[in-house]
């Protein structure tokens, strides 16, 4: 459970945002202002029960702002018919944004487990993943078998999958 201070800092730190992305999706600043403070009770009620590590806060409010942002969207639409497509190209432009942004968070989350790994097998990782090299070709570069090449691969891959899904990133 975190402090009131901690609270503190994570409102200091990222509200202002978060009202930005409110603000760009409701058009309206009493309404971005009521579901900040939403948000951040949801943030609030959230950590009290379950944790969540640090690196994690920014994705899990700019999610919650925007499932509540939807709703807000969604209940204005039946109050008020007609507004559905500006919305609709609103929330378009937001999820690229949303989804950018927890893929960031996902490729810190990799790199953070890559550091953690032999240099050795972080390297055949990387030069295979990122450099798009053959087995056979690491393996003459490396002096490896091809087969020790795989066998890295699937286990820093095996270590990746485990982690992620610890850290949430997977079901």
């Amino acid at each position: 459970m975190l402090s009131k201070d901690q609270i503190s800092d994570i409102y200091r730190q990222f509200s202002p945002e978060i009202y930005r992305y409110l603000y760009k999706l409701t058009h309206s600043t009493d309404t971005s202002e009521d579901l900040l403070q939403e948000v951040f009770e949801k943030f609030i009620g959230y950590t009290a029960e379950k944790e969540i590590q640090e690196d994690k806060y920014r994705a899990f409010l700019y999610k919650t702002a925007h499932n509540l942002s939807v709703n807000y969207l969604i209940k204005q639409n039946r109050d008020h018919p007609g507004c559905l497509h500006e919305m609709e190209e609103s929330l378009k432009t937001e999820d690229t944004y949303l989804d950018r942004l927890m893929l960031d968070d996902l490729n810190r989350a990799i790199y953070r487990i890559l550091e953690t790994l032999d240099p050795e097998s972080r390297s055949i990782f990387i030069m295979h993943k990122e450099d798009g090299m053959h087995y056979d070709e690491i393996a003459d570069t490396l002096s490896l078998s091809a087969r020790t090449v795989r066998r890295r691969i699937k286990n820093v891959l095996d270590i990746l999958y485990t982690e992620l899904k610890k850290d949430g990133f997977l079901t």
